[in-house]
């Protein structure tokens, strides 16, 4: 009777070396185990993909910017090409006004020990190049963008 009463008693999970505690602590610790794994292979995942959308986008960037670019380029070229001298002269003014307040807003959204001294340098340039050559963008807005970069410069 008492064999019987052991071996049901180890059927059901109650051997003696196996208390309900200690069942209960290794299940808890399973499923807590899981929990963390399944937390963690989904940061994972996360990062990959938001790494892609990032990468991806950075790419879209840089192919706009090449392309708008080469259309630049294009119209310059062509203009030049057809002895249109003052509009090719025009749009590279422009461009260079962009590139200016360009320069001008990465220098002061930069910490002063991330600040690249090209960007002051371009400045400076661009500055002394319009003390040479006067020029001013038709636009309000960005003829006192580029006044302000130019003070950056001093």
């Amino acid at each position: 009777m008492e064999k019987d009463s052991l071996r049901n008693s180890q059927l059901v999970g109650n051997s003696p070396g196996h208390s309900p505690v200690k069942t209960k602590l290794l299940i808890a610790l399973t499923v807590v185990g899981a929990a963390a794994l399944g937390f963690w292979l989904g940061c994972y995942r996360t990062a990959q993909t938001w790494n892609r959308i990032v990468e991806g986008q950075i790419r879209k960037l840089a192919r706009t910017e090449t392309r708008n670019r080469a259309q630049v380029n294009l119209r310059v070229l062509n203009y030049l090409k057809s002895g249109s001298q003052s509009e090719a002269i025009e749009i590279l003014e422009r461009q260079l006004d962009v590139a200016v307040i360009g320069c001008a807003a990465y220098w002061n959204s930069d910490a002063p020990e991330e600040r690249s001294g090209n960007d002051i340098m371009i400045i400076r340039d661009a500055r002394d190049y319009r003390a040479q050559f006067p020029w001013t963008n038709q636009r309000p807005d960005t003829a006192e963008g580029v006044q302000r970069a130019f003070e950056l410069a001093k």
